[in-house]
């Protein structure tokens, strides 16, 4: 399959197209089947509907630009997300999160938050145990640590989580001066 070099054709295909999906999905499928279940004219639901849609429809239009904008420089910060990672991606835009698994057990995770304009300001590396820990780390000390693994074998986050634990993840911030918060969370009852 070929793929188009013009990002602005590449935004407006995939708008018109989530458009259009959504439209037959809310105004036909969704009113109908919502007209059997309440028994309320089709119009009354059709209309309520296509508010619902053009509502998604904007946070559509503004919310696919940011994330392809986010999911390249996810990418060029952590060149060793492959195929099978790339899958394993949760974006949240309620939030204004990404969340990156760094392992096939999923246990740790990278979260980035992002403002409005999709500009990444703060990252929390995630462990994901009974006792779930965070490290939050601002966009500068994140620039620190992807250097140093841009300059190492390791050459990302991933695979230096594959070899190693949690435990000399922190030695290795330390190590680095990169000044992090971390929060823990005791075992679930």
């Amino acid at each position: 399959m070929r793929r188009l070099k013009s990002k602005p054709i590449q935004y407006i295909i995939n708008a018109v197209a989530a458009v259009l999906f959504s439209a037959v999905a809310m105004l036909i499928i969704k009113s109908f089947t919502e007209v059997l279940l309440y028994s309320q004219p089709f119009l009354l639901r059709a209309g309520k509907n296509f508010y619902a849609f053009v509502a998604d429809t904007f946070v559509l239009a503004i919310g696919l630009p940011i994330c392809m904008n986010l999911d390249g420089m996810i990418k060029k910060m952590f060149p060793g997300l492959n195929k099978k990672s790339e899958k394993q991606i949760c974006i949240d835009n309620k939030r204004k999160t990404i969340r990156v698994s760094l392992d096939s057990q999923e246990l740790f995770f990278l979260s980035v938050f992002y403002d409005e304009m999709g500009i990444a300001h703060k990252y929390s590396i995630d462990v994901e145990k009974a006792a779930d820990s965070h490290y939050e780390i601002d966009a500068v000390e994140m620039k620190k640590l992807s250097d140093y693994f841009n300059r190492k074998l390791e050459n990302s986050l991933k695979k230096y989580l594959k070899t190693y634990s949690e435990h000399d993840l922190v030695e290795l911030l330390d190590k680095l001066h990169i000044q992090y918060t971390p929060f823990h969370y005791d075992c679930y009852d």
